[in-house]
């Protein structure tokens, strides 16, 4: 039919790395639900659309596509934004980072960049709030992160805090520092920008990294 359409299988094999290592994804999408939860998963760069970069899934049909007309980013499985399942009206040009509201979809998904990584704090003055934190299932459509060997949870409510708190990941408990984003929504608890600040624990506030 002289279409040269790259398929999710081929461009998942063109993107591994030597010695057959998948490349890292460009963007990770959390927090589609119901019949959109394949909009979640693993994105990478994959040709143009509109002038901008568009990041296949590499295990659906759904892509993270920017529309100039609409000046924002979208999430679909064509090129359609009146139509897509998400739509971000907040993120500038590129990246296509942060909450995507739902068009035709369901849920109200993150795009974070990279992948969903390991996260590194030091600094505290709580010395038992430093140390690793891996992933810990999601809380508000965002992951959520738990110490390495303590009882300490690091997670969002949904409006761009983080919050490192005892026991739990709801308001209530012991939160001994939470960060504060400076522009909109901050869908890593490294992301540029987020100030952490003292609650209940002890001065100095800590720094936060992607370990």
């Amino acid at each position: 039919m002289g279409m040269n359409l790259l398929g999710v299988g081929s461009m998942h094999a063109a993107l591994m790395g030597g010695g057959g290592a998948p490349a890292s994804p460009d963007y990770t999408v959390v927090g589609a639900t119901g019949g959109s939860a394949g909009a979640n998963g693993d994105y990478y760069e994959n040709g143009t659309l509109d002038g901008n970069p568009k990041y296949d899934n590499d295990a659906s049909a759904y892509s993270i596509m920017f529309d100039s007309s609409y000046g924002a980013w979208f999430i679909h499985t064509s090129d359609d934004p009146d139509n897509s399942a998400f739509i971000n009206w907040y993120s500038p040009a590129t990246p296509p980072e942060g909450l995507f509201d739902a068009n035709t979809g369901s849920g109200t998904p993150f795009v974070i960049p990279g992948t969903i990584t390991d996260v590194a704090v030091s600094g505290a003055g709580t010395v038992a709030v430093n140390g690793t934190y891996s992933e810990f299932g999601t809380q508000n459509n965002l992951p959520t992160y738990k110490h390495a060997t303590a009882a300490i949870y690091l997670w969002s409510d949904f409006a761009g805090y983080w919050y490192f708190e005892l026991n739990g990941i709801e308001l209530g408990g012991t939160t001994y520092y939470y960060g504060e984003y400076v522009d909109y929504q901050a869908s890593v608890p490294w992301a540029g920008g987020t100030v952490y600040i003292v609650a209940e624990g002890d001065a100095n506030a800590p720094t936060v990294v992607e370990a």
